[in-house]
């Protein structure tokens, strides 16, 4: 499972080995300055999310790996059913090529929490 690390910068991402595989990265760095909204949510998302540009599904469980929307939009995903997400809205260019990270983590309302002081309105 994917690990959350806040600095005063920056939010680290450290995906487990498998992830990184699915992902293409062990890790995404994203600027705390290009984040302009930030939630946690217990629910899964089940929303249209784009076409899988690699990764893993197993339906209903988890969706690890890179997806584009058809706007153009690209997202990175390491979403555990079962476990609450935190969303990361990004600025272009704030975290690498996506637009939008999605991460399963224990903690994320703490994370969204402390993140959301820092967030753009």
């Amino acid at each position: 499972m994917a690990t959350i690390d806040v600095q005063a910068q920056y939010v680290t991402i450290r995906m487990s080995g498998w992830e990184a595989m699915a992902t293409r990265r062990p890790a995404l760095t994203v600027q705390r300055s290009a984040l302009f909204a930030v939630t946690a949510s217990d629910e899964w998302v089940t929303r249209g999310l784009g076409l899988r540009h690699g990764g893993v599904v197993v339906s209903g469980m988890l969706k690890v790996g890179i997806w584009v929307g058809l706007d153009g939009t690209r997202r990175l995903l390491a979403m555990h059913r079962g476990m609450p997400t935190l969303r990361l809205s990004c600025a272009p260019g704030g975290a690498e090529a996506f637009s939008e990270v999605l991460v399963s983590a224990p903690d994320a309302h703490e994370v969204a929490a402390l993140l959301a002081v820092g967030a753009r309105a």
